[in-house]
């Protein structure tokens, strides 16, 4: 059977699944799921400490928890990041782990603006700002916020917005586990293992995770193996510490890009490549303490070591090596009140933060046999002030959110090669925001939104990059505008909606050709990114069906000249014309059903419109084509046993990921290179799971009230009646029936 006619066979059996999981559905209507009307919002505040729920929150904010993320089939975090709305993930590396996230239009051009926090911990790295996701083990996370747009509270770097990462720790149940091993094709398979439990005020949580990938692509290997501790200690009803240790170690391969003709001929095929082997280790603290006079305190630090060596980069014309040794330190304090003044619900926070990172780096090797050498140290030191009050002006009907951070950084760096080049740079940012929420005792509500963000030039853009030289750059700064809104359509649907406007002022951008060696960072006078979001949901007893859809409009909004590969070619750029790798539109649908046999199945699609080529910033070259790809999955649950499968790209289309104009070596002349797409994979395997008992001490602590009633509840009812409908299907850790929302047990720390 050919592969264009074997794709829909297993489509149709798939389905075929899905609608006999529905058929025996006799009581459905048990396994319905009521949408969440106003969830509360753990990254709404720069810790996490008072409670502050959707409805009093002016920003449109994506959930997803764990058994959300272990029903989706996603193999890895950005792959559960991307089905919430206007998120776009693509392939830049070549591998399976190492997909970059775009969160409106900001899509890590030439660093990314888009902020990683875990458990109050921003992990971008101190050098370039980016995000390794492969070292956020995601057996370990408990729920995912997507905070779109510049954020105030969390200050510099996120000027796409905020991904707010809560990890798992042990408790309510006294003991609970599980464990899983699956494979698939391309050499895939991985196994995870994870226990905790609540012993007392004690709880504790280790979990073990190794996967290996053999990749789609020759040369596009990944194996990542991570154990991550946590304990923590509530001495009181209004006290509690968390002590976490992380440690990750992985050995990854990058597939160079191709030529269009090249992708065309065989999209697996590799004609560069790069080897990385890195170690993480990661140590975080956090303590919450009550106060007096209604006052409570939230203190968070944190020591992050990375090692990163890279011993082949090899390009069409270019061979390399590097060494990078990256430690980072910080602590942030947060003093929080809630209280009525004349009688008003009103919730105060203000706090500081304190950092000092540092990066060593040495990089050598030859572009077009002209050898180069780069070897330096860099030391930035970082402090904030935040404020934000949220006031009820009209209870459960009108809030007002004002808030202000004002932040200082310095960095300075050495170069061994070059002593001269040595220099230091200070940035210093007020950012304000203002918010208005407006709710209806029905469930409508709607919002309007003014922020500010800032991004400072990264170590690697204000000093040299390997051979390449910069020119002093300014820090980005963006203003935002947004109107939102939310409304419920009976008790199991909901509409979303929001619109935005993001001017940016500064914005760095990369002009770089990297086949002839050439590039440099620039600040761009004035770019802008407009928008609209919605989604749609409905659930209809054991059936579930999502839709989402975006548009972002990303331009430059001031002329300008730039250069063009082949170097030292130009050309113009009028105001209007697209930013690279942007794309205008992204949908996705998802339609799931479970019965109460145990048979669950679902099926995804995503569609990605055309975008433009790097280095094609005066839109006069062909498009990068736009794309749609489906899903499908699969599990069967009895007792502590969960089997599943999932296809990925079921229908093997070939697509290019990501595109690059740049020096063709063979002619000498303007070359189309991409990226390839991953094409199918199907990955299956078995997990089990255990839970002994509760501690309704520790569960009343650890998770939100909603969650706390749920899960009440759901063991109340009994292992076989506590499971909610599938979302989808998945392999990432056991599920403990009557969870929240299929979470495993414990809560958000």
């Amino acid at each position: 059977m050919s592969r264009d006619t074997a794709a829909p066979a297993v489509l149709s059996a798939a389905l075929a699944v899905i609608m006999g999981a529905g058929s025996v559905a006799a009581d459905a209507a048990s396994y319905a799921t009521p949408v969440r009307w106003n969830l509360e919002v753990l990254g709404a505040q720069r810790l996490p400490d008072q409670k502050l729920d959707e409805a009093r929150t002016p920003a449109r904010v994506g959930v997803l928890t764990a058994g959300e993320i272990q029903r989706s089939g996603a193999r890895t975090l950005q792959e559960a990041i991307r089905l919430l709305p206007g998120v776009v993930a693509f392939d830049q590396m070549g591998n399976s782990m190492q997909e970059t996230v775009d969160l409106r239009g900001f899509n890590a051009t030439p660093v990314p603006s888009v902020a990683v926090v875990v458990d109050g911990v921003r992990v971008n790295e101190p050098d370039f700002g980016q995000v390794n996701w492969q070292l956020i083990p995601l057996e370990t996370v408990a729920r995912i916020e997507v905070f779109p747009g510049p954020s105030t509270v969390h200050g510099k770097n996120a000027l796409g917005g905020v991904i707010h990462i809560t990890t798992k720790r042990g408790g309510p149940a006294r003991a609970s586990g599980e464990s899983g091993a699956g494979a698939g094709g391309s050499g895939r398979r991985k196994a995870w293992a994870g226990a905790g439990g609540a012993l007392g005020r004690l709880d504790w949580r280790v979990t073990g995770t190794k996967e290996r990938d053999g990749g789609w692509r020759r040369h596009s290997a990944a194996d990542v193996g991570a154990v991550a501790l946590k304990a923590g200690w509530k001495a009181d009803e209004g006290s509690d510490v968390a002590l976490g240790y992380t440690h990750v170690d992985d050995a990854l391969e990058q597939a160079g890009s191709l030529t269009e003709a090249e992708a065309a001929q065989d999209p697996r095929q590799n004609v560069s490549e790069a080897e990385t082997v890195s170690r993480l280790d990661f140590f975080t603290w956090s303590q919450r303490q009550a106060l007096p006079f209604g006052f409570s305190a939230a203190l968070q630090g944190h020591v992050r070591e990375r090692r990163e060596s890279t011993p082949l980069n090899r390009g069409r014309s270019s061979l390399s090596r590097a060494d990078a040794d990256m430690v980072s330190r910080g602590m942030t304090l947060q003093l929080s009140r809630e209280d009525e003044p004349w009688g008003l619900r009103n919730l105060a926070a203000a706090g500081g933060e304190r950092g000092v990172s540092r990066a060593d780096s040495d990089v050598s090797g030859a572009f077009g046999g002209w050898p180069f050498r780069s070897s330096k140290t860099s030391r930035e030191e970082s402090s904030a002030l935040f404020f934000q009050d949220t006031l009820d002006l009209v209870e459960d009907a009108v809030s007002l959110t004002a808030g202000v951070r004002y932040d200082e950084n310095r960095v300075g760096y050495q170069d061994r090669v070059t002593p001269a080049n040595a220099g230091e740079a200070r940035f210093h940012r007020t950012t304000p925001r203002f918010g208005l929420n407006l709710g209806h005792p029905d469930g409508y509500s709607g919002y309007a939104l003014y922020s500010e963000g800032f991004r400072t030039p990264t170590v690697d853009e204000i000093a040299s990059l390997g051979p390449f030289g910069d020119s002093p750059l300014r820090p980005v700064r963006a203003r935002n505008y947004e109107l939102g809104a939310r409304l419920p359509l009976g008790e199991a649907a909901e509409l979303r909606a929001a619109a935005f406007r993001t001017d940016v002022q500064d914005e760095i951008f990369p002009v770089f050709d990297p086949t002839a060696g050439y590039g440099r960072n620039i600040n761009v006078e004035r770019t802008r990114r407009t928008g609209v979001e919605w989604s749609a949901r409905a659930a209809a007893g054991a059936f579930e069906a999502r839709f989402d859809h975006s548009y972002t409009r990303a331009t430059f909004e001031a002329p300008m000249t730039l250069d063009k590969a082949p170097w030292p070619a130009t050309q113009s750029v009028k105001t209007g014309d697209s930013l690279p790798m942007v794309p205008r539109h992204r949908l996705g649908l998802r339609l799931s059903a479970r019965a109460p046999s145990g048979l669950s199945g679902a099926w995804s699609g995503r569609c990605v419109s055309s975008r433009r080529f790097f280095g094609d910033e005066g839109n006069t070259e062909a498009s990068l084509g736009g794309h749609c790809l489906m899903d499908l999955g699969s599990a069967f649950e009895r007792g502590p046993w969960r089997f599943f499968v999932d296809a990925h790209n079921l229908l093997d289309r070939r697509y290019p990921a990501r595109g690059i104009l740049a020096t063709d070596p063979a002619s000498g002349q303007l070359g189309r290179f991409v990226v390839p797409g991953p094409g199918r994979s199907v990955f299956g395997g078995v997990a089990w799971r255990f839970q002994t008992g509760t501690s309704p001490e520790q569960m009343s602590y650890h998770l939100p009230d909603g969650d706390v009633q749920e899960q009440a509840r759901a063991l109340a009812a009994g292992p076989d009646r506590a499971a909610g409908p599938a979302m989808g299907t998945g392999h990432h850790g056991g599920v403990v029936r009557g969870a929240p929302h299929g979470d495993v047990p414990g809560g958000a720390t």
